[in-house]
């Protein structure tokens, strides 16, 4: 009985996958033969999203954009083969809004198509020209209405007369470290700061005593008050104070998604529901920074910028560089730089400057006016990103990467990690980083707050997540590629091999 019940079930099961491949087959089949739609997205007046069929004109690019085709002949610019003469859907800004995207992907669409000649899109209407060169099936130089970048200039041009005008208010100051780091001009040397437990992007965590400091040569750039630090902060308002209540009190300075600030002839101040968050007002010399930009907008050397932009201000937060690209951020002094291959995002001067250049705001190359942002509210809201990221999405299908009571986070190189950092989940232990020099090959969680990772040949390593305690179990110069751990008996596989953990 119990056979026939199986050959039962085996021709039902066959029958089944039969009809699943027969249905799938047909919604294969209809999908091919049904014509193709292309639809646009009036929310975000772009097509990045849309589904693409194949373009192969010019006059079908235009018109899948929905704009008007109007004619195409040889160009009457020297450097240009083509002048494509079109009616666009868009202006280059509707409403105050850029519509950059869009036009990128425009003559990008061209450039395929007429396989990178070099070209223009002119539109009498509205008065835009678009001239594109082409060179070794790329492009080369995009200029519209004239100018190269056009809309960071546009932008640049319109931050000016949006230009942030923050008042400097006064404000009590209750927390007695605050206090003391003022009256020591923010020099981390002069001042009883407690017992720093840890280390975590780049700031020391006083975990016991509620706050968390950055330093750049000795001085504070940064100092946090959390949930823990239970004493008044600033002006009677304690870390979790109704932000409302504040911004009633206070009125409004700087205000982003989460974020209340003011700056005060001492210090900038931003609440958020969990934090008080304090960057020093330090006073700076430009002198030398605007005797640079004028320099580099006459010779165009990059490197020789950032040489000597790093000796006269050694003091950058944040400093990104590889063979095409590199990024320094003075925040504090309002200023990022950065340039890649691709792209010159040039020198940025942000509402935070202090220098003649925010006044007399001089048209050099490169250089752009972001006045109606502040560049350390940027990082401040950077910051809470940053540290509110947490994700335990696969714990169920890799439970030996999880832990209940610790993430951790990693930069991935290939098959490697670096920039490991541990945070503690309930809040109950500090965040800690590894050192810089450690890349993980291999990691499991042993259990919640031990964590077993190799360095190929290298060592194999454990963690406690608890204590930050590092402890070398083994050693040699093995591949050390840990494959599995069982947690009931403790055994470890690392190169087809197997050996007993033991930790207390």
């Amino acid at each position: 009985m119990k056979k026939k019940k199986r050959k039962l079930l085996k021709k039902k099961e066959k029958i089944i996958l039969i009809c699943v491949g027969v249905l799938a087959f047909m919604v294969i089949l209809g999908v091919a033969l049904m014509p193709t739609k292309i639809k646009n997205s009036k929310e975000t007046n772009t097509t990045t999203n849309e589904i693409d069929r194949e373009l192969t004109s010019v006059q079908e690019v235009v018109e899948y954009l929905e704009s008007s085709y109007i004619s195409m002949g040889d160009s009457t610019e020297s450097g240009y083969e083509l002048d494509i003469k079109v009616s666009f859907k868009y202006d280059l800004y509707e409403s105050d809004k850029s519509q950059e995207i869009y036009f990128k992907n425009f003559y990008e669409k061209i450039a395929m198509v007429t396989e990178f000649k070099s070209f223009r899109l002119i539109d009498t209407t509205r008065s835009i020209t678009i001239a594109v060169k082409c060179s070794n099936k790329k492009i080369t130089e995009v200029k519209i209405n004239g100018e190269t970048d056009y809309f960071k200039k546009e932008e640049s041009r319109r931050s000016k007369n949006n230009i942030l005008d923050i008042d400097t208010i006064e404000l009590s100051i209750d927390s007695q470290i605050l206090k003391s780091l003022i009256n020591a001009n923010w020099n981390t040397a002069n001042v009883e700061l407690g017992t720093a437990e840890s280390t975590y992007e780049k700031y020391q965590i006083y975990f016991d005593e509620g706050y968390e400091i950055r330093t750049i040569q000795g001085k504070v750039y940064n100092i946090v008050f959390n949930e823990k630090y239970t004493n008044k902060v600033i002006d009677g308002y304690k870390v979790g104070d109704n932000l409302e209540k504040i911004e009633a009190a206070l009125g409004t300075s700087y205000k982003e998604s989460g974020i209340i600030g003011y700056k005060t002839k001492d210090f900038y101040v931003y609440f958020t529901s969990d934090e008080i968050s304090i960057y020093p007002n330090y006073r700076y010399d430009y002198t030398e920074f605007e005797k640079l930009v004028e320099e580099y907008n006459e010779k165009k050397d990059v490197n020789d910028f950032m040489d000597k932009l790093t000796d006269i201000w050694p003091d950058y937060d944040q400093y990104k560089y590889d063979t095409n690209y590199v990024e320094i951020c003075y925040t504090l002094k309002g200023v990022r730089i950065a340039f890649n291959s691709y792209e010159k995002e040039g020198i940025q001067i942000y509402e935070n400057y202090k220098g003649d250049i925010k006044t007399e705001q001089p048209e050099y190359d490169d250089l752009y006016y972001i006045l109606d942002e502040s560049l350390i509210v940027q990082s401040e809201g950077k910051r809470k990103i940053l540290s509110g990221m947490y994700d335990n999405s696969n714990m169920e299908q890799y439970p030996l990467l999880y832990s209940e009571e610790f993430f951790i986070k990693t930069t991935k190189d290939g098959d490697f990690h670096k920039k490991i950092k541990i945070d503690s989940i309930t809040g109950e232990y500090p965040n800690n980083e590894l050192d810089d020099t450690i890349v993980i090959y291999k990691y499991v969680w042993a259990d919640n707050y031990h964590l077993i990772y190799s360095i190929m040949n290298k060592g194999i390593y454990l963690y406690n997540a608890r204590t930050r305690e590092t402890e070398l179990l083994i050693s040699g110069e093995d591949q050390f590629e840990i494959t599995d751990y069982d947690r009931n008996t403790n055994i470890l596989t690392y190169d087809d091999k197997q050996v007993i953990i033991n930790y207390e």
